[in-house]
């Protein structure tokens, strides 16, 4: 899971200044139509969410590459946030 998002960042004379801002963890798909179950500081405050859907074993052998990682990536919702309990739910199709 990558979320991008916007922070804001305190300036020496006062005044705020937005930041973009760059997380990565894990996730787990938890349901077969696309529910992920993520850490909340993850996610954060992010406006954009990728996620990587890895690939199938049989596929991982036919294509290697040391620069792209193995697998699907799609843009994610976000379906919610508990920052108590730092939990994550992320909606991919």
């Amino acid at each position: 899971v990558q979320a991008r998002g916007l922070v804001s960042t305190q300036e020496e004379r006062g005044g705020a200044r937005l930041q973009t801002a760059i997380g990565s963890g894990s996730g787990v798909i938890v349901t077969e139509d696309g529910y992920i179950l993520t850490n909340a500081h993850v996610i954060g405050n992010a406006r954009t969410v990728q996620v990587i859907i890895p690939v199938r074993a049989e596929e991982l052998r036919e294509r290697r590459s040391v620069v792209k990682p193995p697998g699907r990536l799609v843009v994610a919702k976000v379906v919610g946030v508990d920052q108590q309990t730092d939990i994550g739910v992320l909606k991919v199709e």
